[in-house]
């Protein structure tokens, strides 16, 4: 396999066929030989070229020249300073662009002028600095995705002297994190207990949640849903199926039903084969947005009072939908508030933290709503699917909590309210820092 196979992160037209980064896949340390063979393929020819030295041509670039300075000042103006920062990095996230200018709601002033080059340099450089101030990893994974674009697009000679500086920053940290992140695979290890259960081709006697209704679609995570409910013996009242479902589920090799007590999900078998071995009623939509029309009209029709929420990942629930009758009950895989975003789990593991889920009904921001129950979980073990089978396994096992205490007391009833100032919001997990996380556990490459 080629370094360009194993490592495409950094090639093409990446300010037009934007990296979405999700379920990158494994392979172990090769990724990290190939993306550091990729970084040498575009810097070793270059000379070494002072960051500050960029020119300031635009509204942005002055922008992260006053977030740098201030970064060197008073800890009240740093936080300030940060606080900007983490408002361009979210910005960044989204778009995998930086724009000439922004408004104060920071949405781009043109959204057709986003290709300075030396904006991307200026990005990584402040990137590298907020870093080396907080070792706050939300930099870390925007330094490498804005480092995969400079090394990527074509760029004047006076912004490609700047890459081996930029370059070797980014080594150095990923190199920093590897050595300081113990090693987590014995513990995992001894962590495993298979129980022996096995799945029934039928369940009988299953408890219907009335009020309860689930909305779902072609995803693992639903699959652990519905799946560890049965385990459960527990069903939603009705099922609204966003779109259209797999004819097969997702391949992949057998494992044991149970580790830890978590039912992990069998992925061969498809979600709609499951509702309907199971007597399970759906109602399918045309529809795979949460937020149509078609999926308002189901909510405003049902009687339920709860949703339990497995949408398309990356979807926000707008205000229409929420407020349309029942609540929605999500299961965010991270110990909230520190951990909002996406695959927190894997950021989780880089930090030394424990896994963690938290169940929350939904508001109109992201993972800031009230929360019902959380539970740290054993840090999965080498063999395991991270993407597909822990991070639904252990949000299905919350779930399954929940559910079972609102049957005990017939509601649900929020334990804390988040605070929406403490915490950070993490985005798709580059796939550097992700192998570093893996390598951890001592995954293998075949095992995810």
């Amino acid at each position: 396999m080629t370094q360009e196979l194993i490592y495409p992160y950094a090639s093409g037209q990446l300010l037009e066929e934007r990296n979405s980064y999700f379920y990158s896949t494994y392979h172990g340390d090769p990724l990290l030989e190939a993306w550091q063979v990729r970084r040498r393929e575009s810097s070793e020819a270059s000379t070494q070229a002072d960051p500050d030295a960029l020119p300031t041509a635009t509204e942005t670039d002055r922008l992260i020249k006053e977030i740098v300075e201030a970064l060197g000042k008073s800890s009240e103006e740093a936080s300030a300073a940060l606080m900007r920062l983490d408002r361009l990095v979210q910005r960044f996230e989204v778009t995998k662009r930086i724009f000439d200018a922004y408004t104060d709601e920071w949405r781009a002033v043109d959204r057709t002028r986003y290709y300075t080059a030396a904006s991307y340099a200026r990005f990584s450089g402040l990137l590298s600095r907020a870093f080396e101030k907080t070792g706050y990893l939300t930099y870390l994974n925007a330094l490498l995705k804005c480092n995969d674009i400079l090394n990527a697009i074509d760029l004047p000679s006076s912004v490609q002297a700047h890459l081996p500086s930029l370059f070797a920053k980014e080594r150095a940290f990923a190199e920093t994190l590897r050595a300081d992140l113990p090693i987590a695979a014995a513990l995992s290890e001894r962590a495993y207990k298979p129980m022996g259960a096995s799945r029934s081709e039928a369940n009988s006697g299953l408890k219907v949640l009335k009020g309860v209704i689930m909305i779902a679609c072609a995803s693992a995570r639903s699959q652990a849903y519905i799946q560890a409910m049965l385990a459960k013996g527990m069903v939603p009242d009705e099922v609204i199926f966003l779109g259209p479902d797999k004819e097969r589920g997702h391949s992949a090799r057998p494992q044991a039903p149970n580790w830890c007590g978590l039912t992990l999900p069998d992925l061969s078998e498809s979600f709609s084969s499951t509702c309907a071995k199971n007597g399970i009623r759906v109602r399918t939509t045309e529809a795979a947005d949460v937020n149509s029309d078609e999926v308002l009209q189901a909510l405003v029709e049902t009687d339920a009072h709860l949703v339990i929420y497995s949408g398309i990942g990356g979807q926000i629930v707008e205000k229409r939908i929420l407020e349309a009758g029942p609540r929605f009950v999500h299961m965010h895989a991270g110990w909230l508030p520190e951990y909002r975003g996406s695959t927190t789990v894997y950021y989780s593991l880089l930090n030394g933290d424990p896994p963690g889920v938290s169940a929350i009904f939904l508001d109109v921001s992201i993972d800031t709503g009230p929360i019902l129950k959380r539970q740290t979980y054993p840090t999965p073990p080498s063999w395991m699917d991270v993407d597909l089978i822990y991070d639904g396994a252990i949000r299905a096992d919350l779930l399954c909590q929940v559910m079972e205490q609102h049957q005990e007391q017939g509601k649900l009833v929020s334990v804390a309210v988040q605070d929406p100032d403490i915490g950070r919001t993490y985005f798709v997990i580059h796939p550097v820092l992700k192998h570093i996380a893996l390598l951890s556990i001592g995954a293998r490459p075949n095992d995810v």
